[in-house]
């Protein structure tokens, strides 16, 4: 017997690994630059599913997902967040069904606009969610999902160049490199490019490299010539080396690298650097709070990072008329004299510890009492500082402290788990690794968890997040026209929101311009998202839409006409994209708050006026570029970003 079970057991494994379902595509190895294609998402060996979630991972610069339309074995139950929470650069799809599907064949199509500049080979990755991809009998299916990769080819450019960096996690106080890499290389000319950072927590030290001939650094900014040739597609053709300085603070940091030159496409990279023993930064938290009107809050604060300290003074800063302290107990094990000064002042109190003896663990310091007395109220923020001089070791040297605000919260959103003010994949992903033992949760996260209301954070309050994050917003209240190219022009937003979105698309039809006075005196909005693929902001677009504080332009605008922005006059900061190419004529008239512009090399007309009553102005743009040149003739402040 014992025989024969073995036997049937390598049998079974034997037939999983032959079975294995695969999601992959095919039928596409080439597409032209701006055009939009259907990519098929295939399934091949399929031993019958009843519900999956796949995920696709794409180059945000090269493709914009449009859509997601069924295929030829599914006729029901598809979603994807396309029009949801997806970010750029990535979206899910997600499919349930009422019975076992065991067909193979085309699941779906991905209609994606491709980048007008885009060129040259580009890979979607395709991953799957295991606790949503089932069969009937609710057992978990394993699929093996395929990259699916293609070519750009525009007409737009005779050679080109693909560069891309990696950098290295580091300990602070330690050395880490940059690698950068030529992926693919169409042209003879010279590669010239540009790498910043933050010079505050990095340090330049040397590069590596046999193709470089300059490299210069600028305090932030290093300047790189090089002339690489065809031997070193798929290398690293230089690798910079940097220092990671000892007082750095824990965290994520970019480094953006970049070409003045249009026929070099670059990409960054970002790196972790961890606090060490040696480093300076010591961090001091507290655990949000959670409490409606007459309860009290414990909050606990803490201190991470500590490499010493015997002695500190902590300023807490709260809105009296939300929040009443009552009291500061000290941990256990902390050891010292412990002070505080509560009811000596509304709004803030002082915390004051000292030790005869360096107290260097991380942990606890002491739980804060408060009265919550604010009667209506979403959240009360507490923010925490200290003072230098009174904070030191047993050396008596000054220990730096980085010290992170806290809010007791009265209203929290279900499904809000990060407490970031925004249910999105990031609650999801924390729900997951909570009930898989990978993360904990603090009380007010637990009760930000329990999303179905049922007094627990479980798998059901993870499946009821699913669902709400999969459900499609109901499109923004926008008028339209059909202009003569099948494309359409935005004629007015009939909604009472304060803040929109003009869409890149509207029933089907591609969003090209927006239209003369479409949204002229709406004095109520303050927030303002153009998306990709409008052109044109015709006259008076947004003029006296007075209480505009955020506007934001995306790839694809070319063109803002006359008096598009006039008497906006609550506008701060103005990006526009690398697409710009020309600014109407009295198109920010009067926006008297506006202090900083960028406006890229692209753009080569400015009229005069353009900028009439700005007075506060900065133009910013990129050395040589027409920009410079017509803030030097019209007496406006400059300054070079490039």
């Amino acid at each position: 017997m014992l025989c024969f079970v073995l036997l049937l057991t390598s049998v079974a494994v034997v037939a999983y690994a032959q079975t294995q379902p695969t999601v992959y595509s095919q039928g596409i190895t080439a597409v032209s630059a701006g055009e939009t294609v259907q990519i098929p998402v295939y399934i091949k060996d399929n031993p019958g599913l009843m519900g999956f979630m796949l995920t696709f991972d794409y180059d945000a610069e090269v493709l914009t997902p449009v859509s997601v339309n069924y295929g030829s074995i599914i006729s029901g139950g598809l979603q994807d967040n396309i029009e949801g929470d997806a970010v750029p650069g990535s979206f899910r799809v997600y499919w349930s069904g009422s019975e076992n599907l065991t067909q193979n064949g085309i699941l779906f199509y991905i209609s994606a606009e491709v980048a007008a500049e885009a060129v040259g080979n580009t890979e979607i990755s395709v991953g799957f969610s295991q606790s949503d991809t089932f069969d009937e009998d609710f057992n978990d299916i394993s699929l093996a999902c395929e990259p699916i990769t293609f070519s750009v080819t525009n007409t737009t450019y005779t050679g080109y160049a693909k560069i891309g960096s990696a950098a290295q996690d580091v300990t602070a106080g330690g050395n880490f490199n940059i690698a950068v890499n030529l992926s693919e290389l169409t042209t003879d000319e010279g590669i010239d490019f540009f790498l910043d950072y933050d010079s505050t927590a990095f340090e330049y030290l040397s590069y590596n490299s046999t193709a470089v001939t300059v490299v210069e650094d600028k305090n932030g900014k290093i300047a790189v010539a090089s002339v690489p040739d065809a031997s070193h597609i798929g290398t690293d053709f230089i690798t910079l080396t940097f220092k990671c300085k000892d007082n750095a603070k824990a965290g994520k940091y970019d480094f953006a690298l970049y070409s003045d030159e249009s026929n070099i496409f670059c990409k960054g990279c970002s790196n972790t650097v961890y606090a060490s023993a040696t480093s300076d930064i010591a961090v001091i938290s507290a655990e949000n709070g959670a409490g409606v009107y007459g309860d009290t809050v414990q909050i606990p604060v803490s201190i991470t990072n500590n490499h010493g300290i015997m002695g500190y003074k902590l300023r807490f800063s709260y809105d009296s008329s939300l929040l009443e302290p009552v009291s500061v107990t000290a941990s256990q094990g902390v050891g010292g004299l412990i002070e505080e000064n509560i009811g000596l002042n509304s709004g803030y109190f002082d915390v004051l510890w000292q030790d005869s003896g360096e107290f260097s663990q991380d942990g606890e310091l002491f739980t804060l009492s408060f009265n919550v007395i604010g009667q209506s109220f979403d959240s009360a923020q507490v923010d925490i500082s200290y003072s230098q001089s009174d904070t030191f070791n047993e050396s008596y040297a000054d220990v730096v402290l980085d010290c992170r605000s806290f809010s007791v919260f009265a209203s929290i959103e279900e499904g809000d788990i990060d407490l970031d003010s925004d249910m999105d994949s990031d609650d999801y992903d924390l729900l997951m690794a909570y009930l898989a033992g990978t993360a904990q949760l603090n009380s007010v996260q637990l009760l930000a968890a329990d999303v179905n209301g049922d007094s627990a954070a479980d798998a059901f309050d993870l499946f009821e997040l699913n669902k709400r994050l999969f459900m499609v917003p109901d499109p923004e209240p926008f008028e339209y026209t059909v202009l003569g190219d099948g494309t359409a022009a935005i004629t007015s937003y009939t909604g009472d929101g304060t803040a929109f979105t003009v869409p890149s698309s509207i029933d089907g039809y591609e969003v090209t311009l927006i239209d003369k006075n479409a949204f002229k005196g709406r004095n109520t909005v303050t927030s303002v998202t153009v998306s990709s693929g409008v052109k044109t902001i015709d006259n008076y677009a947004f003029m006296n839409c007075t209480a505009m504080t955020q506007l934001t332009l995306s790839d694809g605008l070319e063109a803002i006409k006359y008096g598009s922005f006039l008497n906006c006059r609550s506008l701060t900061e103005v990006t526009l994209p690398s697409t710009a190419k020309s600014i109407g004529s009295y198109a920010f008239k009067d926006c008297s708050s506006l202090t900083k512009i960028v406006i890229p090399s692209g753009v080569t007309t400015i009229q005069a006026n353009s900028f009439m009553n700005c007075n506060s102005l900065t133009i910013y743009g990129y050395a040589g570029s027409y920009a410079q040149t017509y803030a030097n003739t019209n007496g406006i402040s400059f300054v070079a970003i490039g």
